[in-house]
């Protein structure tokens, strides 16, 4: 299975079977590596939750806008935090 690892960190934080496959069929998503993005996966829920967002906050908005996995935690921030 080519995302396996971020497979199961989706999994584990929540989401559903099909809007998996939603989000690593996403462009840019889909060209990275599977390594690279179970850790942008971590990283970004992290960074999301430390500024005060739920579980089901960061799922509906990654759901919304998968690209966010690909957005690392400096270009993150600056958008949220204005």
């Amino acid at each position: 299975m080519k995302y396996e690892n971020s497979i199961r960190t989706l999994l584990n934080l929540g989401y559903k079977e099909e809007d998996i496959e939603k989000i690593v069929d996403a462009y840019p998503l889909n060209n990275m590596r599977d390594d690279t993005l179970s850790k942008n996966i971590k990283n970004n829920y992290n960074t999301l939750v430390s500024l005060g967002y739920s579980l089901q906050d960061f799922i509906e908005m990654t759901k919304t806008l998968p690209q966010l996995f690909g957005l690392s935690e400096e270009n993150i921030k600056p958008k949220i935090e204005t």
